[in-house]
Parts: C-alpha cells; sequence; structure tokens
C-alpha cells in the first residue's frame, strides 16, 4: 500500500513513519531503486497498528511455497528427434500447456546439461547419457515442487521423486534402443518407491518382446487412423493428400518480379469468390510430368523430423518410381479441378 493511502488511515502511524523514514534514507543511499522501495514498503508495513505475530505471519506468506495440486499435473512428453532443430517448438508447448514436469528423449545427439537447463530454466532438469546417439532421456520439473533424483545405474533410464501435497510421486523417463530388450526388471524396481509412478516412455523394442511372430514390411502400405491402404491407387491417392496439405502461404522476397506476381495473385485467390476461383481453375493449362516429380522428390533434403501427419522427407525420397507416374497422374487431375 502506497504511503499517500496510508497517510490517510487511522490505524496508520504517518508521524512514526516520517521519523523512521528521515533514519532509513541516507542508509539506502547506495542501493538501486528496486531496492530502495523494498525498504519504504517494509517500513510502512511496521507503521500500521497490528501486533508483532500478525505482522510476522504477513511476512511469512510472501515466501510460502506455492501449492500444486494433485488432481491437475500438466505433464509434456516430447519426442524430441532434434534437439537443436525443435527447441523453438518445445518452448511454444510449454508456453501454451504450462507442464509441471518435462519428459524428453531421442535427443539426436548428446546435449551439454547446460544448455537444456539454459532452456527449460523454471524446471529442475535431470538428465541421462543414452547407449547410442539417439538415447538420452530428460526430466524436467517445476521449481516450485520439491524434487530428488532417483539413483538409477542402468542407462536410458531416469527418475526422481516428487512430493506434492505431502504425497510422493515417482515419475520415470524409459528409452529402450531397438537392439535392446524391455527394461521391465527395472520397471518393476520403480513400483516398489511408490504407488503413485508415472512412467513415459519411447520403447523401441524388437518385435519378439511384444509377443508379436512378424515384422512390418517396409513401405507395402500406409495406415490412416484404423484403415490400412495396401493398393498403388490408395496409397497415390494419400500422398496426394500428405502433399496438398503441407501447402502453405509463399514467403517472398518482393524485390523479385516474378515473387511479386506471385504474391498479388495469392492476395486475388485469398479474396476471390469460390466459385470464380472454380472457373478459373478449371481453365488452368498447368500440367506437371513425371520428370517434374521426380526432380521434386529428388530435390528435398533428407530431413528424419516430420510434421502433424509424421511423414518425414527422407520417408517421401523412400518411395519407388514407380508410383511417380501415379503421382503425376494424380496432381494433374488435383490442379485441373482446384477450387
Amino acid at each position: 500500500m502506497s504511503l499517500l493511502n496510508n497517510s490517510k488511515s487511522p490505524q496508520f502511524n504517518r508521524y512514526k513513519f516520517i521519523e523512521l523514514s528521515d533514519k532509513l534514507l541516507p542508509l539506502l543511499h547506495e542501493l538501486s531503486g528496486h531496492q530502495k522501495q523494498i525498504g519504504i514498503e517494509t517500513l510502512e508495513e511496521c507503521c500500521w497498528s497490528r501486533n508483532f505475530q500478525d505482522l510476522s505471519t504477513f511476512w511469512q506468506q510472501h515466501y510460502c511455497q506455492p501449492k500444486s495440486s494433485s488432481n491437475i499435473m500438466p505433464l509434456l512428453h516430447y519426442n524430441i528427434r532434434y534437439f537443436y532443430s525443435n527447441q523453438v517448438d518445445l518452448i511454444g508447448m510449454v508456453n501454451v500447456y504450462e507442464p509441471v514436469i518435462i519428459s524428453l528423449n531421442v535427443l539426436g545427439t548428446i546435449i551439454p546439461d547446460k544448455n537444456v537447463k539454459q532452456l527449460l530454466f523454471s524446471h529442475t532438469v535431470f538428465t541421462k547419457e543414452g547407449t547410442n546417439p539417439y538415447g538420452g532421456v530428460v526430466i524436467a520439473i517445476d521449481m516450485r515442487l520439491k524434487c530428488e533424483l532417483m539413483d538409477i545405474k542402468e542407462p536410458n533410464i531416469i527418475a526422481a521423486r516428487v512430493i506434492i501435497e505431502d504425497q510422493q510421486f515417482v515419475v520415470a523417463n524409459i528409452y529402450s534402443p531397438p537392439t535392446d530388450s524391455l527394461p521391465l526388471a527395472s520397471m518393476s524396481t520403480l513400483l516398489k518407491h511408490s504407488k503413485n509412478i508415472i512412467i513415459v516412455d519411447d520403447l523401441n523394442t524388437r518385435h519378439p518382446d511384444w509377443d508379436c511372430s512378424q515384422k512390418s514390411v517396409e513401405f507395402s502400405a500406409i495406415t490412416e487412423k484404423n484403415v490400412v491402404h495396401r493398393s498403388l491407387e490408395d496409397i497415390a491417392t494419400n500422398l496426394t493428400k500428405h502433399f496438398t496439405e503441407r501447402h502453405d502461404e509463399p514467403l517472398l522476397d518482393m524485390t523479385k518480379t516474378l515473387d511479386k506476381e506471385a504474391r498479388e495473385l495469392w492476395q486475388l485467390y485469398s479474396s476471390g469468390d469460390k466459385d470464380d476461383i472454380k472457373l478459373i481453375s478449371n481453365r488452368s493449362d498447368l500440367r506437371f510430368s513425371e520428370q517434374d516429380i521426380t526432380d521434386t522428390i529428388r530435390s528435398l533434403k533428407s530431413k528424419n523430423s516430420s510434421g502433424f501427419d509424421q511423414v518425414s522427407n527422407k520417408m517421401i525420397k523412400e518411395i519407388p518410381e514407380q508410383f511417380h507416374v501415379i503421382l503425376t497422374h494424380a496432381y494433374n487431375q488435383l490442379f485441373s479441378a482446384a477450387h
């Protein structure tokens, strides 16, 4: 509360405040403005007509650890694939969902602890190196919570105890490389430490561990939710849908004539009537050759990271060339009927 408001209250000892201020201000001469303000506000609080116990309780409230509800504990688990490339996406999700616990794996390379801690500075960060370049696990816990790293000797596994409202939780992050068996023994050990346990994982284990007799054949089909597409036509249709959904408004260099024209065309189509756009598009003579599709796919950079549809450039480049003629026909039909 400011001095201006305090001076009007009969419960505020204005004369005592002036007397103490004259003694305090010379002592604050070399301090910053913020530090001086804290000193003045503390002095104001001492000049209210309240007993010491009430004043002490008021001060302690400023330093009490905030209580988090055990009923709501947002947890973010991100198979980040490449830490440096996707850290912007990570921060975006943290800002949106405000997770109490963050779990990361498949970092793509060995990441120094200080880099992860600088990025997730509002969390207590624990890391464990993996046994392959894609390994490595991270658990980050909101600094407002009491937590303690558990002593797990096995690589690719990290666990921590977290205290929430006098209840103990065990949070574990497990990465299982494709060549290793499931770490069932370690998972069972975790269960002995607490009845409240949260395990987040990336279990790239061999198929016999899942009692599966056969491995999937690479690129023999495309799965869309619960539907499996096996015919060439169905696969081509889904690939066409995948490509078209990745289109976005172009980023153009407006110093170039062609880019200016493209920008004007984009704005024209954005504000145009649906029927007019359909009429113009139906008259389009734009056609793709099989070589155009082949050259486009070959020009893609071999990136493992994927978007919302989980299809990466590397997967696209592995499409057999006999599919290119089907894609060419599908694209020509798509553009001739675009609206």
